[in-house]
């Protein structure tokens, strides 16, 4: 299922990207507050990591994949007042911890670390991931061999040794909540949502059919997840009680990277418009947003990252202030 996205994301990338210009000078952004954005021990947010990890930061900075010119790569920059790019190539699932940014070589599906200032890349495994999420002093990849056909969960130490599987299931989804790994696994045309704690024990089957399309959340212990089922929906699952009930229905359909969340709202993008769902409530705030927007939507502190036209944008978490940043 990952990787299925990614081909396609990967596919859009190219095409687009070959009519690109790049534009040196950079409009101002306003003030990015980076404070609280993502857990101190973990490289990326879980809702960024479920659209590719294009986009992650750190205390002082924000780095992204961004186009450059007519090639057909991505580079990475970061963003701390000035602009620069510090590498060239395409980079997926990003992950900055101390001084070093882990991430998937999209060329190769391998995985690297490279220092924050874009030298000294080192490849640490060669593992296809699918994806690559870092915790404490853990990398957890879901993945398989050089033919890329096994969707195993791997862990390794941060300097690629000591890998192991933690689980042979036929990995789609995966999430971190709570020292503990959810995550679905597709078989005999149903999905079952498993959990176990991080080190693979205590392997739980939470459901064994539930409509999960390719998105899914957790806040306060709740469970939340894109659905196709009978009409395009977020719904909500309570793991306890194994009650399942609609959270919003939404009007136009959601490609599946057009969805993040923070905290205690949902932010996705329809046609035209940006929606903030406060799952609190089940109350909808709706902004116009440009209908051309492409690829993914970020939330990094107080901005909603996207792309338009493989050119990175920010705004404000109301859908306010929409404007080119590199």
């Amino acid at each position: 299922m990952i990787r299925t996205r990614k081909m396609k994301i990967f596919i859009i990338l190219f095409l687009v990207i070959a009519q690109a210009i790049f534009v040196s000078s950079c409009s101002g952004v306003g003030k990015i507050e980076l404070a609280g954005s993502k857990p101190e021990n973990m490289g990326n947010t879980m809702g960024n990591l479920l659209n590719f990890g294009l986009v992650t930061n750190d205390e002082s900075n924000v780095y992204y994949c961004s186009s450059k010119g007519a090639q057909a790569t991505l580079n990475i920059w970061a963003i701390n007042g000035d602009y620069k790019a510090i590498d060239n190539k395409f980079c997926v699932f990003l992950n900055v911890l101390g001084d070093f940014i882990y991430y998937v070589d999209g060329a190769d599906d391998t995985i690297h670390k490279m220092g924050t200032d874009g030298m000294n890349d080192e490849k640490l495994s060669d593992i296809k991931a699918d994806y690559l999420c870092v915790i404490n002093d853990k990398i957890y990849i879901v993945g398989g061999g050089p033919d890329g056909n096994a969707y195993n969960l791997y862990t390794m130490d941060l300097d690629g040794s000591n890998a192991s599987v933690l689980s042979s299931d036929k990995i789609g989804l995966i999430y971190f909540y709570n020292d503990e790994i959810y995550y679905t696994v597709y078989f005999q045309g149903q999905n079952s949502l498993y959990k176990m704690g991080m080190d693979g024990s205590n392997k739980e089957l939470i459901t064994q059919d539930i409509d999960i399309q390719d998105w899914l959340y957790i806040y306060n212990g709740k469970i939340y997840y894109l659905s196709h089922q009978v009409e395009t929906a977020i719904r909500m699952l309570d793991p306890e009680t194994k009650e399942d009930s609609l959270v919003y229905t939404v009007k136009y359909n959601i490609p599946n990277w057009y969805i993040n969340a923070a905290d205690n709202i949902i932010y996705y993008k329809t046609i035209g418009c940006f929606y903030r769902l406060d799952v609190n409530t089940g109350k909808v705030k709706i902004s116009p947003m440009d209908g051309t927007t492409d690829v993914a939507m970020y939330t990094i502190g107080n901005k909603v990252f996207y792309y338009k036209n493989e050119q990175p944008y920010m705004m404000n978490l109301d859908g306010m202030d929409q404007r080119r940043v590199g």
